[in-house]
């Protein structure tokens, strides 16, 4: 557990990636944070959700001492549109969750 000291949220923002526009926290709510502790060594992402004409792509996890957990959401995420590779075409959609987790 995180002793709070900073939590930075996102308003409605929006970003250009490859030629798409990205929004983050399109709904303008209040899940979208990041919160660190004053140390800087510790932190949680809080449900950052980033949309993009009817593609989702969720963002939440941790980071405490060696302890090390995100969690990704994509939905009917087209993979050129993320792929940071430009002279790499890739055709397709991905739906579905990645969990990485490190310990130690």
């Amino acid at each position: 557990m995180i002793r709070v000291s900073l939590v930075v949220g996102f308003k409605k923002s929006e970003i250009v990636y490859k030629d798409n526009i990205w929004f983050i926290n399109e709904l303008d709510d209040s899940l979208n944070k990041l919160v660190f502790d004053k140390d800087f060594k510790n932190f949680a992402i809080d449900k950052v959700s980033v949309d993009s004409q009817g593609q989702n792509i969720g963002i939440s996890g941790a980071m405490s001492g060696i302890t090390q957990n995100i969690d990704l959401e994509f939905n009917n995420v087209n993979l050129n549109s993320v792929t940071p590779i430009d002279s790499l075409r890739l055709n397709g959609k991905i739906n579905g969750r990645v969990s990485v987790s490190r310990k130690g």
